[in-house]
């Protein structure tokens, strides 16, 4: 007699916002397709899906079965759930929405003789090695009191068979008489003295909690996947391989060398590790235990001590049981080897991530981590084909990786491989990637229509303007006003839409067009791919001819800049420096030469280009306290603004107007001041007129905002100040100038302000001394210019012009974090937390209030920009970005580091992602963006600083030249991402190099 199918599925889930029926088993299959498949060789009526949460989805995704909606579902418990299913006279298979099971397993429970059969696991609390105790503490647990598993403890897997005549007694209960579970049910059933069977079905089923359950259930351990794989591959050769456990290798140590000698007699062996600890990989945990490669496989005490190192490698994490030792053929001739990540790590986006080394001829460059030279490349799954067009050797890999994709029935994988000289694929290793990607999935299915939208929109981008030069562009998200080091590179709405408004809109061009380059707004500096803010590098190297040059000029200088940036893509963050030729300086000549000549740039073209650049520059060096005493204004309007008796909402609209009219302007300003300084600095070192010493020297000469800070800090700890002064100076700076989430330094003034471990900086007192040589050539270059100031006169610029960059970004980052405070207590007022009113941006601000938008209204858009927000994390896009390919296909580039100082120092390094600790000092540490915000390191005797982003000119490259500690710069996302997983380093910015020592 057909039976009928249960599936319980009416719960909100616990973890993300699908239904757990339609949560991702892979990125194909569903946790229900799952179920259905194992529901294939049974005789069944029907299946019938008890839902409440969402169930119009699952509907639309399984329309062929039939559903029941449970009715006031939100309140009521899974046996009510039950009871309200249409329960027939027949047999009933019931399940969780949430579990998955073989298919023997489903036949053996139907094919019980007893009233009620039990799926249970008596292993459960081994079923998976990396079990949580907090999901062992929320598993149901049965206790058998019949059978041969009677007085054992186990776990209840959800999944019970009934007998027609159960079925009816079931179908005439309530919860009042039963309960409130299954349990509760069995309990029931139990007492009334029917006949029970409890069948342990092992390791043959998988519950949704724990990501790691799912992966081990489909694909073992690391060595049993291996071993199901060999006989199947065929776009990929597995070798022979031989696995035992640490127990065995305890109790039978000779046999197991003796099998290994036999099976390997004539080539070399790699021994491998396959904890089960390994086999739950979760970021950096591969390659964390000992492989051993090139073993003689005939020599005994060679494999004694190669097993005994890799199980010694287990360390306190040894299981003797479970973990295991792999042997395998070593493989010679090496071409390429590395990992492929099938899926992004972070997100579980759809991504192969290749990372790979084509160079050492090893086969554990990778996972060993000691190897710095390695390259990246990310593929997005719709277009596998544009892998060829990066690098052309790994399309065989990726036919390898689809293969075993589909052949395992589970797709978010790692994969170590390795290429020989005969060009053939080995798979030395399949592990899953068991981080938890649900909360994703939500929103998994938009992620193709974005992509489609950001690349229409970078086509669109390409149209040549009538008031711009140029007739196609680039993006950087670290150029110009460099987005990714201010605001990151995935910005919360409010954060990207305050920068927009009070530099990248408007102001950049205005400044610009005040110091006499070209005027050409009303184009916008950045615009945004996937949530991601790029500079429009057209529109910025427009802004940096001037303006008095003709457009065939200037649409030359554009076109030769941009094909300079697309051969030299690693100057992307430097492109005042290394393409753009924006000021004049001694070495000029020489630069445009070299950028130009090739674009058929003429010698006279240069000259004129010459001739104009040395007019804004020299205009530039008399002009630099007009330039930014607005200032002032802002200041003075500040501070009645704060005593004012206007609500949060408008002192925070009036403090970001004024920001804009009397701040950032002036900050713009200052900006270009400062980079004129450095550049001269630069161009007198390289042309020889300045030392590297004196270079330096001169950075330590000057005292800008944190050398006050430093000094008042010394004034509080000797009694002279009080902290409330410093909080009235300084605490306004926060970790990420523009996000309102980051900690202000007013909110925990002992951590970021208390300036007692802080060593005295060794500040060069000594006045910069140059030999006549160096006083006559640097006074030529004055005249040059045309300027009629003394040696003394210019260097007492380039110290102010430095100085006023740092003094103006405290000022108008004044205003903006009290805005940003403001705009914290307006939320608060109306009930929106911290964490979400950075979803809001600045035009639903200005909405408010102007009475269009009402309060309300604001929990959708909340609703709908913290999705849009998830989404955004979930792209994987390059710094640089020059054709619609590169959305689908690039490789990350390191990134050529900004190095302050000729120091070195190796110590352990420590990466800050938010906020502050108090556990800084002497360490080197590691920062994402050269933000003002992390001001308060240089109040610890911390030993270096690295940061992902920042340019030459950036606030951190000035910070650390003046403190002089070791620094590097803008190290880009390869690096980066090499650091955080680093524990020891030396950065030698003498030799322009970081070494990962552990």
């Amino acid at each position: 007699m057909a039976l009928d199918i249960f599936i319980l599925g009416a719960a909100k889930p616990a973890v993300g916002e699908n239904p757990v029926a339609l949560q991702k088993i892979g990125h194909a299959t569903t946790v229900i397709d799952w179920q259905l498949d194992s529901f294939t060789g049974l005789e069944y009526g029907k299946i019938n899906f008890l839902g409440g949460y969402h169930i119009d989805d699952i509907i639309h995704h399984c329309p062929q079965i039939n559903y029941v909606l449970i009715k006031d579902w939100q309140h009521k418990s899974v046996l009510n759930t039950l009871l309200q299913g249409p329960l027939t006279g027949k047999s009933a298979l019931i399940t969780y929405a949430d579990t998955i099971f073989r298919q023997h397993v489903i036949k053996e429970l139907a094919a019980s003789e007893a009233d009620l059969s039990i799926a249970i696991d008596i292993n459960y609390q081994h079923r998976f090695s990396t079990r949580s105790a907090t999901d062992l503490a929320i598993a149901e647990i049965i206790i058998p009191t019949q059978g041969k598993f009677k007085g054992c403890k186990a776990e209840f897997t959800g999944l019970i068979h009934c007998k027609p005549h159960i079925t009816n007694i079931i179908s005439k209960l309530s919860c009042q008489d039963v309960g409130k579970n299954l349990l509760d049910l069995i309990s029931y059933l139990q007492k009334a003295g029917h006949k029970l069977e409890f069948i342990d079905v092992g390791n043959n089923w998988a519950e949704l909690n724990e990501p790691a359950d799912i992966a081990r259930f489909i694909l073992g351990n690391k060595a049993d996947s291996l071993a199901r794989l060999a006989p199947m591959v065929r776009n990929s050769h597995i070798g022979k391989q031989i696995s035992f456990s640490v127990k065995d290798w305890l109790g039978n140590e000779r046999h197991i060398l003796n099998k290994i000698s036999l099976a390997f007699p004539k080539t070399p062996v790699a021994i491998r590790s396959s904890s089960s600890s390994e086999d739950g990989w979760i970021k950096s945990g591969a390659g964390k235990y000992t492989s051993i490669l090139d073993i003689d496989s005939q020599s005994i005490p060679n494999l004694t001590v190669a097993i005994n190192k890799v199980i010694a490698s287990y360390g306190s994490h040894l299981d003797r049981k479970y973990d295991q030792v792999l042997v395998q053929e070593f493989i010679q001739d090496v071409r390429c080897a590395g990992v492929v990540f099938t899926c992004s790590l972070e997100t579980g986006a759809p991504y192969y991530i290749f990372n790979f080394d084509d160079n050492s001829g090893v086969t554990n460059s990778i996972t060993s981590g000691f190897y710095s030279d390695s390259r990246t490349i990310i593929l997005q799954h719709s277009r596998p084909e544009q892998l060829d067009e990066i690098e052309q050797k790994l399309s065989a890999v990726l036919d390898a990786v689809s293969e075993i994709r589909q052949l395992v029935a589970f797709d978010k994988l790692d994969i170590e491989f390795a290429i020989d000289s005969k060009d053939r694929v080995h798979t030395f290793q399949v592990r899953p990637i068991t981080i938890d990607h649900r909360a994703y999935e939500s929103v998994s299915h938009l992620f193709e229509k974005q992509l489609r939208s950001s690349i229409g929109l970078f086509k669109s981008s390409q149209a040549a303007s009538p008031f711009v030069c140029g007739e196609s562009t680039c993006f950087s998200n670290m150029s110009d006003w460099n987005p990714a080091e201010i605001i990151g590179t995935s910005p919360k709405p409010l954060a990207f839409s305050l920068y927009t408004k009070l530099i990248t809109n408007d102001i950049w061009a205005k400044q610009r067009s005040e110091f006499g380059y070209r005027d050409i707004r009303p184009q916008p500096l950045i615009i945004s791919f996937c949530g991601k803010p790029y500079v429009d590098l057209r529109a910025s190297f427009n802004t940096f001819i001037p303006k008095s040059l003709d457009d065939k000029l200037a649409s030359k200088l554009v076109a030769a800049y941009l094909s300079n940036l697309k051969s030299n893509p690693k100057y992307h963050d430097k492109i005042e420096f290394d393409v753009a030729l924006t000021i004049w300086t001694p070495s000029f000549k020489d630069d445009a030469k070299n950028r130009l000549l090739k674009h058929s740039i003429t010698e006279v073209e240069i000259s004129s280009l010459e001739d104009k650049l040395k007019s804004i520059t020299c205009r530039a060096v008399v002009n630099l306290e007009k330039d930014v005493a607005s200032i002032t204004k802002l200041e003075k309007r500040r501070e009645k603004l704060i005593l004012s008796k206007l609500s949060s909402l408008d002192k925070a609209y009036a403090l970001l107007d004024d920001c804009q009219r009397f701040g950032t302007l002036a900050f713009a300003h200052a900006a270009r001041h400062g980079f004129i300084a450095t550049s001269f600095l630069k161009s007198f070192q390289r042309e020889g007129m300045l030392t590297l010493k004196q270079f330096d020297q001169f950075m330590l000469s000057i005292n800008t905002v944190v050398s006050d800070i430093q000094a008042d800090q010394l004034e509080l700890v000797n009694g002279n100040i009080g902290m409330e002064g410093l909080v009235a100076r300084y605490g306004h700076l926060r970790p990420g100038t523009y996000d309102a989430t980051a900690q202000a330094y007013w909110e925990d003034p002992q951590l970021y302000l208390t300036g007692s471990k802080r060593k005295k900086t060794n500040k060069s007192t000594m006045p910069l001394v140059l030999s006549k040589t160096q006083e006559r050539q640097v006074s030529l270059a004055i005249r040059e210019v045309g300027l009629q100031l003394s040696v003394t006169d210019f260097f007492d610029y380039l110290k102010r012009a430095i100085i006023s960059r740092e003094a103006v970004k405290l000022a108008f980052t004044h205003n903006l974090s009290l805005a940003l405070d403001y705009i914290i207590d307006f939320g608060k007022g109306i009930g929106i937390s911290r964490e979400n009113i950075v979803y809001l941006n600045y035009h639903n601000l200005t909405s408010l209030k102007l009475g269009t938008l009402a309060h309300h209204q604001l929990a959708t858009i909340i609703g709908e920009s913290a999705k849009q927000d998830k989404l955004n994390k979930m792209f994987e896009l390059p710094g640089f970005i020059c054709e619609a390919n590169d959305f689908y296909c690039f490789e990350k580039h390191s990134a050529q580091a900004n190095f302050i100082t000729n120091k070195q120092v190796t110590a352990k390094i420590m990466a800050l992602r938010t906020g502050g600790t108090s556990d800084v000092s002497g360490r080197i540490i590691l920062i994402q963006q050269a933000d003002p915000g992390y001001d308060w390191l240089f109040s610890y005797n911390i030993a270096g600083l690295i940061t992902q982003h920042g340019g030459a000119n950036s606030h951190m490259a000035i910070r650390t030249a003046e403190l002089g500690i070791p620094a590097a710069i803008g190290v880009g996302d390869k690096i980066y991402n090499k650091l955080l997983s680093s524990d020891k380093v030396k950065l030698d910015c003498n030799n322009n190099n970081i070494v990962i020592i552990i």
